[in-house]
Formats: structure tokens, C-alpha cells, sequence
């Protein structure tokens, strides 16, 4: 009968010391035990816990733990990048200057340096000498990093010494080639007079070579990293698409033009940021060279925020002329972002 129980039980006995237990239910064995008539201690089995269970304080204590191992990192970040900025921009409302007290003169340095024409030509000459540098180390990397690709006798040791001036202290260049433009005894005069017979150039006093002078340097040197980031950018284009494009009879500027640089327009980007970034912020070559002559010809504007504050003890103008040097690298340092971005929307 359904819902009917029927249960079997007897107590043990020294002859039989087991006990026995059944019950029915709706007409089905429901249970059958056997087991000693000794009471047993009660046990409690653990609770069974879900997979996720506590996933969420690990996942705190690991967030934690990962804030803790950056807090050293960021606060070096801040005490040497972010305080002396903040610190700047307070001292450009002073007139600052070492041995003299400090004044508050709210905006003053900066209308001066509206109309200061040396500033506005230092800045000129900075993001003309970027421009070009970056141009034309731009190319010529390209050009290079499309010839190692190739499958060449000593690839490996061509690409070892195209890095070579790259991995140099900028002061070490800057005497090498302080030699080299020697008017009596540099090896491009003896080039250029024993050689071909041209005549010796005043590379460093005449105001129309000093500035391609600087220029030549700076190409020479940082050429090779253009290269390396470019060289990087080809060998991770498949090279599936090279043989279709063969397949298909592509001529070598079709496939230069269709293929290699839409695909390595990023990396294209990403060393034109480094490289423009690094121009604006020449000072070392120019500094151990010319220190800006003659004239005011190489007078950049690192160079020239450099005599403001060191030579002239101006702090407060100096200041000023480091804030606005800061915003125009992050505008052109955005733009070069934004350009990048563009460049993955179209990619994907």
C-alpha cells in the first residue's frame, strides 16, 4: 500500500551482536542496515562547500598583495618624475633666483616668455631639428631593416654592428665626432681636402653647417634604433602573405605598399613617439659641441632653459620654460597615440 512503512528491528543479543534494520515505502525497500548493536559516537560529516567558495577573499588578498609589490615602484615614480614637476610649477609664480628673496609674481614669467623671442626661435629650431632627425632616421631604418630581412651571408653580424652606435653614452659620441669635425685635424676635412680635393669646412663655427652637423650625429647614432624596432615589426608580418602576394605575380613596391607598411604602420608609430620624444629633449651633443653657437644657431630649447637656470639664475622663468616643454612632448606624445589607436581600429 502506498505510503505505508513497514521496519524490522531487533535488539542484539551476546549470540548475535549485530542488528537489523528495513523499511518499506510505497511498497520499495527504502533502507537496509547492518551494523553493530554497540553504540557507536556520533560523527559530523563537513559541510561540502561550493568550488567558489572563498574565491573572493583570495582574490582581495591577492590585490593587495600585487598594490603592495608596486607601492615601491610608484612612490619612486612620484618622488623623482611627479614631485619635481608639481615643485616647478610652484616656483614659476616666484621670481627665484639663488642669493635673493623669493617673490611672488603670479604670472609674470610666463608673459615674458611670450615675448621672448628667443624662446619662440629655440623652440623653432627644437621642432625642426625633431622633425628632420626623426624623418630621416625613419628612412633610412626602413631601409635597412628591409635589407637585413633578407635571407643574407653574415645577417647576424650585420645586425650586431648596426646596433653598435646605438648602445653608445651620448657623451662618448658627442667627443668622437667633436674629433671628426675637426677643422685642422678632423678625418672629414682630410676627407674632404686631400681626397676630393673640396676644401676644409668649419663644421662646428659655420652657422650653416653647425646645425647639420648636430643632425648628422644625432642620425648617425640613433639610426640603429629605428632599425631594430622596424626589423622586429617585419619579422612578425606572416610570411603567408608574402607567398600569396607572390602567387598572385605582386610586384615589389605592390607588396611594400599593400602588405609591409599598412602592417607595420604601429611599429612604425611607436619608434616615431620614442624617437620624438627623445629629439625634444636634445642637450648632450649640443651641449659638448657648440653649447648653442655659433650664434644662437644650435641653441636649443634644453640648452636654453639650461643657461636660463645654471647660467643666469633665473629658477622661476626656468620653470616656466620646463612646464611648457612638458606639455608640447605629452600634446605630440597624445597625438602619436591617438594615430596608434586609429592604426588598431583599422587593423582589426
Amino acid at each position: 500500500m502506498i505510503g505505508s512503512s513497514l521496519s524490522l528491528e531487533w535488539a542484539p543479543s551476546p549470540s548475535e551482536p549485530y542488528a537489523v534494520s528495513a523499511g518499506y515505502l510505497g511498497g520499495q525497500l527504502m533502507r537496509v542496515s547492518l551494523g553493530s548493536g554497540r553504540p557507536r559516537p556520533s560523527r559530523r560529516e563537513p559541510p561540502i562547500r561550493p568550488l567558489w567558495s572563498g574565491w573572493g577573499a583570495r582574490l582581495g588578498e591577492d590585490r593587495a598583495l600585487r598594490y603592495l609589490l608596486l607601492a615601491p615602484t610608484v612612490l619612486l615614480l612620484l618622488a623623482f618624475t611627479l614631485y619635481p614637476y608639481l615643485y616647478a610649477l610652484r616656483i614659476s609664480f616666484y621670481a627665484f633666483q639663488y642669493g635673493r628673496p623669493t617673490v611672488f609674481i603670479g604670472l609674470t614669467n610666463y608673459e615674458r616668455m611670450l615675448a621672448d623671442q628667443t624662446f619662440w626661435q629655440s623652440m623653432a629650431r627644437t621642432l625642426l631639428f625633431s622633425l628632420v632627425v626623426v624623418l630621416v632616421e625613419l628612412v633610412l631604418g626602413l631601409v635597412l631593416a628591409l635589407l637585413a630581412n633578407r635571407e643574407i651571408r653574415f645577417r647576424g653580424a650585420i645586425r650586431t654592428a648596426l646596433m653598435q652606435p646605438m648602445v653608445l653614452a651620448p657623451v662618448v659620441v658627442a667627443i668622437v665626432w667633436r674629433l671628426l669635425y675637426n677643422q685642422e685635424s678632423g678625418l672629414l676635412n682630410y676627407i674632404l681636402d686631400n681626397i676630393l680635393h673640396l676644401g676644409r669646412a668649419s663644421w662646428l663655427g659655420d652657422p650653416k653647417l653647425a646645425f647639420l652637423s648636430i643632425v648628422i650625429l644625432d642620425v648617425w647614432q640613433w639610426t640603429p634604433f629605428m632599425f631594430l624596432v622596424l626589423l622586429a615589426g617585419l619579422q612578425s608580418i606572416p610570411v603567408e602573405l608574402y607567398e600569396a602576394a607572390h602567387v598572385d605575380g605582386a610586384t615589389g613596391l605592390q607588396v611594400l605598399g599593400y602588405i609591409t607598411l599598412p602592417l607595420l604602420n604601429p611599429t612604425i608609430l611607436v619608434g616615431l613617439l620614442v624617437r620624438t620624444v627623445d629629439a625634444l629633449r636634445m642637450f648632450d651633443q649640443v651641449f659638448l659641441l657648440t653649447q648653442g653657437g655659433p650664434g644662437t644657431t644650435t641653441e636649443f630649447i634644453s640648452l636654453f632653459l639650461y643657461k636660463t637656470a645654471f647660467k643666469f639664475s633665473q629658477m622661476g622663468y626656468a620653470s616656466a620654460l620646463l612646464l611648457v616643454l612638458f606639455v608640447v612632448t605629452i600634446v605630440i606624445a597624445l597625438f602619436y597615440i591617438r594615430l596608434l589607436g586609429r592604426s588598431g581600429t583599422v587593423e582589426r
